[in-house]
C-alpha cells in the first residue's frame, strides 16, 4: 500500500527553509534511522532522546555539588581567614605583617570563590534543571501520542487478521457446498432426496451470506488498520520532529550554559592572579634580622642576668656563735680550698682555650658543632671561675673583718647580695655581671699562678696583632691592623668598651695605701708610690711595676694582691685594662711621635694616636717600647711610631 504523503503548513515550511544544511542533514538522518529500523527506529531515538535527559539531570546533580564545593570552599577560607587574622593581630614585624596578608588574601579568595559558587548556581544549575523539566514534559506528551496511535494500530492490525481467518474459512465452507450442489445438479454425485436438496440450498445461502460478510468485515479492518497505521505514521514524524528540535534546543543550551561556566572561570583566573600579586610587596618586605630588632625594643627585658647561689659557710656570718680561733682556721681552710679550685679551674680553662684557638686556626680539625661544644664549655669554666672569686671574696672579707682589717675592694663586690631566709640564714646571690660572660673571668693575682707570673708568651711581638687577652677580666675582641698594608685601621672591635681617660688616676683609700706600703717595704724604700692600682697579673718590664700587697708563702691571711678604686670599678673598663702610672725617678731615653692610631688590649699597654709625642722610657728588645705620654706610662709598639730625637 502506497504512503499517505505528509503535508506541512506554510509556516512550518518557512521554518524547514531557514534550517542550515547540517539541521537539515541531521533532520533527515533522524528520518533514515526510523525508516531504516521501523517501529525500532524511533524507539532508538526515543532512548537517546532520553539518554540526552538523564545527561542533563546527571549534569544539573554535578553542577549543583560543584557549587555547593565551591561555597563550602569560600566558608573555610573566611574560617581560615579570621583565624589567621586574630593570631597574627597581636604579632608585629615584617614577617608577621605578610601572614597578616596572606589572611586578608584568604578572606578575598572566600569572597571569589562565593561568587564563583553563585554564578555556577544561577548561571548554570537552574536554567539547566529549568530545561530538564520542560523538555521532559515535551517528552512524555510526544511519547505518549506516539504510544496511543501505536497501539491504536495495533489493535487493528489483530483485527484485521482474525477477520481475514474469518474470512478465508467462509469461503472454503462456501466452496465446498456449492461444489457439492453442482454435482447434484449434474448427476454425477450422490442423488439427494428433496429433502436434503432443500437442506443443502439452505446451507448454500448461508454461505454466502456468511461470506459476503466475512469478506465486508475484513476489509473494513484492513481500511481502518491503514488509517491507524496513517495516524502512527503521523505521529512518529512528528514525534521525530518534535524531538530533533528538543536535541538542538539542548544541545544549544548546554553550549550556552558551558560559555558561561567557561567565562566564570576565565573571569575568576586574573581575580586569584590579582589576589596572589597582592602578597608580593609583603613578602618581599620581609626582614627577619629587622624583626628580631623590633621584637627586642618592643618586647624586650634587658639582658639575662645569671645568679648564682654562693656557699654561705657558717664560719662567714659574725652573727653565728663560734671560736674566734676555729673561725679563723675555718676561713683560712675555706681560702686554700678555693684557691686549689680556682688553679684547677684556670689550668682547666686554659686547656680548653688552647683548644678552641686549635679548632679556630684548623677549620677542619673539628666541626661546628665540635666548637660549639669548646665555647659552652668555655663559658661554663669562666662562669665557674667568677663562682669561685667571688665566694672568695667573701670569705676573705670575713677573715678580714675578723682580722679588724679593712674590707677589701673587688670588681665582683658589687653584684653579690646578702639576704636571709625565713630561718635567719643567710644566702648570698652573685649577679653575673655582662663583663663576666664576655670573655675572660679569672680574677686572680699573679701570685696564685703555679709559676708565680703568668705566661707573656700570648702576647706576641710588638707589631699589633695579638688578640690574647691579659687579664680574665678582659672581654674584648680586637684585631691589630697588618702594618704593611693599611695600618691606620688600628682596632676592630666585637665588644667596644668605654675606654677611660688616659690622665685619670685610680687612688685608693690612706688606710689601704698605708697598707699596701707596709706589706712591701723592699719595693717602697726606693719609689714612693703616689698612685697603687689594681692589676690582675705581674707586669712584664719593671718599669712599670706597681705595688702590691703579695700573698705570703707563710700562709697570710691577704690572698689578694691588689685593690681596685670604685672608680675604676665604675669606669668602662670593667673588662680588666687598667693603666699603669708614671713613677717618681722614671727616666727619658727620646721622644717619638705616634705614625697610626693604637688602642691599649692589655692593662700595662698605652693607647696612642696618630700625631701624639711621647716619651720613651725603655727600649725593650722585642719591640714594645716603654714611654709617657700625657702622665700615663705604658708600652707600646715600636712599629707603629718614629723617633724623632
Amino acid at each position: 500500500m502506497a504512503k499517505r504523503p505528509v503535508f506541512v503548513s506554510k509556516g512550518a515550511l518557512n521554518k524547514k527553509l531557514r534550517l542550515t544544511m547540517k539541521q537539515i542533514h541531521m533532520k533527515n538522518s533522524y528520518r533514515t534511522m526510523r525508516k531504516r529500523k521501523g517501529h525500532n527506529g524511533f524507539d532508538e531515538l526515543r532512548r537517546y532522546i532520553k539518554s540526552g535527559g538523564e545527561f542533563c539531570k546527571e549534569l544539573a546533580v554535578i553542577m549543583h555539588e560543584r557549587a555547593e564545593l565551591e561555597a563550602s570552599y569560600a566558608k573555610g577560607l573566611h574560617k581560615l581567614s579570621g583565624k589567621l587574622l586574630k593570631a597574627s593581630k597581636e604579632s608585629m614585624g615584617s614577617v608577621n605583617q605578610a601572614w597578616q596578608m596572606v589572611g586578608v588574601e584568604l578572606e578575598q579568595e572566600g569572597d571569589m570563590r562565593k561568587s564563583v559558587a553563585s554564578a555556577i548556581a544561577d548561571d548554570v544549575v537552574r536554567p539547566l534543571r529549568q530545561l530538564i523539566e520542560t523538555q521532559h514534559k515535551i517528552r512524555k506528551g510526544v511519547e505518549s501520542m506516539v504510544d496511543k496511535t501505536t497501539k491504536n494500530l495495533h489493535d487493528w492490525r489483530a483485527a484485521e487478521s482474525k477477520a481475514k481467518k474469518q474470512c478465508y474459512s467462509n469461503c472454503r465452507d462456501n466452496e465446498k457446498i456449492q461444489d457439492i450442489m453442482l454435482e447434484a445438479r449434474l448427476g454425477r454425485g450422490k442423488t439427494l432426496s428433496d429433502k436434503e436438496t432443500i437442506k443443502m440450498e439452505k446451507q448454500r445461502r448461508k454461505a454466502e451470506e456468511a461470506v459476503q460478510k466475512s469478506d465486508l468485515d475484513y476489509y473494513t479492518c484492513c481500511v481502518r488498520a491503514e488509517r491507524a497505521r496513517l495516524e502512527w505514521e503521523s505521529a512518529v514524524y512528528k514525534g521525530s520532529s518534535c524531538f530533533q528540535t528538543l536535541e538542538e534546543e539542548r544541545l544549544q543550551a548546554l553550549k550556552d550554559l558551558v560559555v558561561k561556566y567557561h567565562k566564570n572561570a576565565k573571569e575568576a583566573a586574573p581575580k586569584m592572579v590579582a589576589i596572589a600579586e597582592r602578597l608580593e610587596e609583603p613578602v618581599s618586605a620581609c626582614d627577619v634580622e629587622k624583626d628580631i630588632q623590633t621584637v627586642i625594643s618592643a618586647k624586650g627585658t634587658g639582658e639575662n642576668i645569671p645568679e648564682q647561689m654562693l656557699p654561705d659557710f657558717y664560719a662567714e656570718d659574725m652573727n653565728n656563735i663560734m671560736n674566734r680561733e676555729r673561725r679563723r682556721e675555718a676561713l683560712e681552710k675555706f681560702i686554700q680550698m678555693l684557691k686549689t679550685d680556682l688553679q684547677r679551674e684556670r689550668r682547666g680553662k686554659q686547656g680548653v682555650e688552647n683548644l678552641a684557638k686549635a679548632l679556630q686556626e684548623t677549620p677542619t680539625f673539628g666541626g661546628e658543632e665540635s666548637q660549639q661544644d669548646v665555647n659552652d664549655k668555655l663559658q661554663h669554666m669562666k662562669a665557674m671561675l667568677a663562682y669561685l672569686e667571688a665566694a672568695r671574696y667573701k670569705v676573705q672579707s670575713s677573715l678580714d673583718e675578723l682580722s679588724n682589717r679593712p674590707k677589701m675592694t673587688h670588681p665582683l663586690a658589687k653584684h653579690i647580695e646578702v639576704h636571709r631566709d625565713k630561718q635567719g640564714l643567710a644566702f648570698s646571690i652573685l649577679k653575673v655581671p655582662p663583663w663576666v660572660r664576655g670573655n675572660s673571668v679569672d680574677v686572680s693575682p699573679a701570685s696564685d699562678s703555679p709559676t708565680g707570673s703568668p705566661n707573656w708568651n700570648d702576647r706576641g711581638t710588638a707589631d699589633g696583632t695579638s688578640v690574647q687577652p691579659d687579664s680574665d677580666f678582659d672581654h674584648k675582641v680586637l684585631t691589630s691592623p697588618d702594618t704593611t698594608n693599611n695600618p691606620s685601621q688600628s682596632v676592630i672591635q666585637e665588644t667596644t668598651p668605654q675606654i677611660p681617660a688616659r690622665t685619670k688616676t685610680s687612688v685608693s683609700s690612706p688606710v689601704a695605701e698605708k697598707k699596701l706600703i707596709s706589706a712591701d717595704a723592699e719595693l717602697t724604700s726606693s719609689k714612693s708610690i703616689k698612685h697603687p692600682c689594681m692589676f690582675m697579673s705581674a707586669p712584664r718590664y719593671p718599669s712599670l711595676m706597681i705595688i702590691a700587697d703579695e700573698f705570703s708563702s707563710q700562709g697570710s691571711d691577704r690572698d689578694y694582691q691588689t685593690t681596685m678604686t670604685e672608680d675604676n670599678v665604675d669606669s668602662g673598663t670593667k673588662d680588666g685594662v687598667y693603666y699603669a702610672h708614671p713613677l717618681a725617678s722614671a727616666p727619658s731615653v727620646g721622644r717619638c711621635k705616634a705614625l697610626y692610631d693604637y688602642e691599649a688590649n692589655m692593662y700595662d699597654e698605652l693607647t696612642i694616636r696618630t700625631g701624639d709625642i711621647i716619651n720613651i722610657h725603655e727600649k725593650q728588645p722585642d719591640g714594645w717600647w716603654v714611654g709617657e705620654l700625657e702622665s700615663v706610662v705604658g708600652i707600646f709598639p715600636a712599629t707603629y711610631v718614629e723617633e724623632i730625637d
